[in-house]
């Protein structure tokens, strides 16, 4: 604590100790001119203390937190629920081909679905990178979530791929009745164009933002490094999601398209807890679509 002790003193009277003034959280600059009285009345200067608070810098952010500006929500005050650079950087090089495989090193990840038109195939590096294959193969990754999340990823876009594709506020696999098998909020990129979908339940869709250009004329080509965020809110039975990508990968995000759904076809199922979130590579033949820098983030 700083604290800020004032005396005054005569021959003929003595003050005691004033009151004491903690200063401690101060964060401006001030100034306290000290007078003396002359035996006329009059007051003289005698000196100012001044408080100037250093500059304190703030600490930076705990949990291997990207650079990520641009975005709706500060995401180093969230908390990480996947960072893929702690299981995929293991040193452990493995392959995973089975329908709902989990990661052998991440019992919360699994490979699924996919084989349409090429074998589902999985390969995780050890060196933080991973690739998958196999026509609409997806990787689910199990974690409670809710309110609002972020999404970073990032991908080389390959020709044999149409499209990326993610989905959050899922309970898409639990099975048996509409309630218990919401399929959330999904965006996908292409080459050209962008679009969002909204799953009420398994295989049942609703198209929130038609597949478009995006913004400013971008556009990605095959071969390119893809870096995209997605921010979602589920509020109740309304879902929100914001899409960007950092084109020049300095850590800028561009908005790329933003989507918003009231859920009426299932309410039951909006009002259970979503378990897990995915990615996807869509098309009959996506072979090897490297990807790294994979977090899920809950704000």
């Amino acid at each position: 604590m700083v604290r800020l002790r004032v005396r005054a003193e005569r021959s003929h009277l003595n003050i005691n100790d004033a009151n004491l003034i903690d200063i401690t959280n101060f964060n401006t600059k001030f100034s306290i001119p000290i007078m003396k009285q002359l035996d006329d009345g009059t007051w003289e200067p005698v000196t100012v203390l001044t408080f100037d608070p250093p500059t304190i810098e703030p600490p930076p952010p705990t949990g291997d937190f990207p650079v990520a500006k641009g975005l709706p929500v500060d995401i180093t005050k969230g908390k990480i629920l996947f960072n893929s650079n702690i299981p995929w950087g293991n040193g452990h090089e493995r392959t995973i081909t089975g329908h709902h495989e989990f990661d052998p090193d991440d019992p919360k990840t699994e490979v699924a679905a996919g084989g349409h038109g090429t074998p589902r195939k999985w390969y995780i590096d050890g060196k933080k990178h991973c690739k998958l294959s196999g026509g609409m193969s997806r990787v689910y990754n199990h974690n409670d979530h809710d309110g609002a999340i972020v999404i970073l990823d990032t991908f080389i876009f390959d020709k044999s791929m149409s499209n990326r594709s993610y989905e959050w506020f899922s309970r898409h696999n639990e099975g048996g009745d509409k309630p218990n098998r919401t399929g959330g909020d999904q965006n996908h990129f292409a080459l050209n164009e962008r679009g969002a979908k909204h799953e009420s339940y398994h295989a049942s869709y609703h198209e929130t933002v038609k597949d478009g250009p995006y913004p400013g004329g971008k556009k990605i080509n095959e071969g390119d490094e893809v870096r995209i965020a997605i921010f979602g809110r589920k509020n109740g039975r309304n879902y929100q999601s914001k899409a960007f990508i950092d084109w020049d990968h300095d850590g800028n995000y561009t908005e790329v398209m933003s989507s918003n759904y009231m859920e009426t076809e299932n309410p039951e199922g909006a009002d259970k807890q979503p378990l897990y979130w995915r990615f996807r590579v869509n098309g009959d033949a996506p072979k090897d679509i490297e990807s790294w820098d994979c977090y899920f983030i809950q704000m």
